[in-house]
């Protein structure tokens, strides 16, 4: 199918906008960004994001594949014909086994010549791993005159051939089994190391978080001022101001530059040192940000519960989801789930009915 181009404000606009045209799910379709927008210092745009895309095109089967499969076919019918050639006399000597005139003597296993040395197990005479197979004793288990074989303990692993199939496959998973405990112990490895780690004194936490936000703030505003309030392991810078509306940003994208280079000055500064989490606010911007979000959820979940019309909401991310959900379980008659993936995941409103509630 032929590529089509969208242009949007962002990158995931003008994905959402292709996606839309194709009529397919991302996993579907193959997208390529030609151009990303940009945007100015008070968050308008300068250009706009560009991306290409079509739906993915459905590959034939390999040609490894392929020929491994006819190989494979080859080879079997090569097998079969091997065993016409050695009944007509044609002679040949593999393993210490030889071939006469179609007798195989190393197939002997009560006097052959033939040896083989697998994983210590050795042929010798009838002979594998001490099994006597001349007396028809084998692990453990007897065979009487009529053929009747009488229930034996399980032979013990010492005793047990380890170049027989399955040796091989209880190699397989203890082996793999190995494999994971190690996997589990270089995670458990990595657990202890991070919690070996030394911890950044909190006052010097606090010194490195004021000294950077108050720069950046009084860049915007000579008068605004940076209050740090610690709760628990998380360290939140608090600026106030006038006119600070330009460090919040078109969307709060400002804001959140500001947050991720304060948490870049901290990792700086703590070199290697374990330290809070750090978050930045700006004239409590995200306080009332998430009181308007929790109102419209539930002014929403109260519209769902009357019409019985399910709602779903805008794509977000996964502490805005949990907001709603918080918020929604507060009124009767509703319910939320996730759907889609990140970051196109969103939040759908169901109304739920009332046999379900008294049950």
């Amino acid at each position: 199918m032929d590529w089509i181009v969208t242009t949007a404000r962002s990158v995931e606009e003008a994905q959402t906008r292709a996606l839309d045209l194709l009529g397919v799910d991302s996993a579907d379709a193959e997208i390529q960004v030609i151009e990303e927008g940009k945007t100015g210092l008070f968050g308008r745009t300068k250009s706009e994001a560009r991306v290409r895309a079509r739906i993915k095109p459905k590959a034939p089967p390999a040609k490894e594949e392929r020929r491994s499969s006819r190989g494979g076919d080859r080879n079997r019918n090569r097998g079969g014909g091997g065993g016409g050639r050695g009944s007509n006399g044609k002679g040949s000597n593999r393993d210490g086994g030889k071939r006469d005139g179609g007798g195989r003597d190393g197939g002997n296993r009560d006097g052959g010549g033939r040896n083989r040395n697998r994983d210590g197990g050795t042929r010798d005479g009838g002979k594998r791993d001490g099994g006597n197979r001349d007396s028809g004793k084998r692990d453990g288990a007897k065979r009487d005159d009529a053929g009747k074989k009488d229930v034996a303990a399980p032979a013990s692993s010492e005793s047990r051939p380890s170049g027989g199939r399955d040796g091989g496959g209880r190699s397989r998973n203890r082996g793999g089994n190995r494999q994971r405990n190690d996997r589990n112990d270089r995670g458990d490895r990595g657990n202890r190391n991070n919690e070996d780690r030394v911890e950044m004194p909190v006052e010097e936490q606090r010194e490195t978080l004021q000294g950077f936000v108050t720069g950046v703030a009084i860049a915007f505003d000579p008068s605004a001022k940076v209050e740090l309030v610690e709760e628990g392991t998380t360290l939140q810078a608090q600026v106030t101001g006038e006119n600070l509306g330009r460090l919040v940003g078109n969307k709060a994208s400002t804001l959140q530059s500001l947050e991720e280079l304060a948490r870049t000055a901290m990792h700086r500064a703590a070199a290697g040192r374990r330290y809070h989490r750090i978050q930045v606010d700006v004239d409590e911007y995200r306080a009332r940000r998430r009181a308007a979000l929790a109102k419209f959820a539930t002014d929403l979940a109260q519209s769902v519960a009357e019409s019985g019309e399910s709602k779903a909401m805008e794509p977000m991310g996964a502490a805005d989801r949990k907001l709603i959900h918080d918020a929604v379980a507060e009124v009767a008659g509703v319910e939320t789930v996730s759907e889609g993936r990140d970051p196109r995941r969103y939040i759908v409103i169901l109304a739920t009915d009332a046999s379900d509630e008294e049950e």
